[in-house]
C-alpha cells in the first residue's frame, strides 16, 4: 500500500499507473451520481484510505475504503488469509484490521484540503 500510495503522490507516478489500464467510457448513473464507467474498487483493499489518488490513476471510477470501524482494531492472527484446498476455496479471516473512523477522517480531510483528491 505504501508504494502504491507514492505512485499517487507524484504527477509521474499518476502516468505510470495511467499506462497500465485506460477503461473505456461506458457513463453509468448509479443512485443520481454519474461515473465515467461501472470499474469500481470495491472496499477492503485500501483499508486506511492511503492511496486515494494511485486507484483513480489506475483507471478506477469510484474507490470505497475500508472497513471502517468506529475504533482502530489491528484485525485477527495471522495467518488471515489461507486456502483450504480440499473445498478449493480461499478463507478470509482479515477481521477488520483498520486505523479507525477518526484516523481515517483524518486523512481524508487532509487530502482534501491538500487538494491530493481524485
Amino acid at each position: 500500500m505504501k508504494v502504491m500510495r507514492g505512485f499517487g503522490e507524484t504527477s509521474v507516478g499518476q502516468n505510470m499507473l495511467n499506462t497500465l489500464y485506460s477503461p473505456p467510457e461506458v457513463p453509468i448513473e448509479v443512485f443520481g451520481k454519474m461515473f465515467q464507467h461501472p470499474l469500481g474498487l470495491a472496499a477492503g483493499f485500501d483499508k486506511g484510505a492511503e492511496a486515494l489518488m494511485a486507484w483513480s490513476a489506475m483507471g478506477f471510477s469510484w474507490t470505497e475504503y475500508g472497513g471502517v470501524t468506529r475504533y482502530p482494531q489491528d484485525g485477527n492472527p495471522k495467518p488471515r488469509m489461507f486456502r483450504a484446498n480440499r473445498h478449493r476455496a480461499l478463507v478470509n479471516k482479515m477481521g477488520f484490521n483498520n486505523p479507525g473512523a477518526t484516523e481515517i477522517r483524518k486523512r481524508l480531510i487532509s487530502r482534501k484540503s491538500e487538494d491530493k483528491w481524485p
